[in-house]
Protein backbone atom coordinates (compact mmCIF):
# COMPACT_ATOMS: atom_id res chain seq x y z
CA UNK A 1 0.00 0.00 0.00
CA UNK A 2 2.81 2.39 0.88
CA UNK A 3 4.60 1.61 -2.38
CA UNK A 4 1.44 2.44 -4.34
CA UNK A 5 1.05 5.77 -2.55
CA UNK A 6 4.69 6.68 -3.23
CA UNK A 7 4.33 5.76 -6.90
CA UNK A 8 1.14 7.78 -7.29
CA UNK A 9 2.72 10.74 -5.49
CA UNK A 10 5.69 10.67 -7.87
CA UNK A 11 3.41 10.50 -10.90
CA UNK A 12 1.36 13.41 -9.59
CA UNK A 13 4.48 15.53 -9.12
CA UNK A 14 5.71 14.67 -12.62
CA UNK A 15 2.34 15.58 -14.15
CA UNK A 16 2.31 18.87 -12.23
CA UNK A 17 5.73 19.81 -13.63
CA UNK A 18 4.54 18.75 -17.09
CA UNK A 19 1.59 21.13 -16.74
CA UNK A 20 3.89 23.97 -15.66
CA UNK A 21 6.13 23.41 -18.68
CA UNK A 22 3.14 23.45 -21.02
CA UNK A 23 1.83 26.71 -19.50
CA UNK A 24 5.26 28.33 -19.79
CA UNK A 25 5.45 27.35 -23.47
CA UNK A 26 2.00 28.87 -24.15
CA UNK A 27 2.92 32.23 -22.61
CA UNK A 28 4.66 34.32 -25.31
CA UNK A 29 8.22 35.26 -24.51
CA UNK A 30 9.45 38.85 -24.59
CA UNK A 31 12.44 38.07 -26.81
CA UNK A 32 13.28 40.62 -29.48
CA UNK A 33 12.74 39.60 -33.08
CA UNK A 34 15.55 37.62 -34.63
CA UNK A 35 16.87 36.07 -31.43
CA UNK A 36 14.97 32.81 -31.73
CA UNK A 37 14.87 30.25 -34.48
CA UNK A 38 12.25 30.82 -37.18
CA UNK A 39 9.23 28.58 -37.00
CA UNK A 40 8.46 26.11 -39.76
CA UNK A 41 5.98 28.51 -41.36
CA UNK A 42 8.66 31.22 -41.58
CA UNK A 43 11.17 29.08 -43.51
CA UNK A 44 11.72 30.26 -47.03
CA UNK A 45 12.00 27.90 -49.97
CA UNK A 46 15.73 28.58 -50.17
CA UNK A 47 16.21 27.61 -46.55
CA UNK A 48 14.16 24.43 -47.04
CA UNK A 49 16.28 23.49 -50.04
CA UNK A 50 19.47 23.86 -47.98
CA UNK A 51 18.07 21.91 -45.04
CA UNK A 52 16.64 18.99 -46.96
CA UNK A 53 19.33 18.65 -49.65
Amino acid sequence: MVLTEILLSCLTIIEFFNLLIRVIKIIPSNEPEGTSFPSASELTEEMRAKIYS
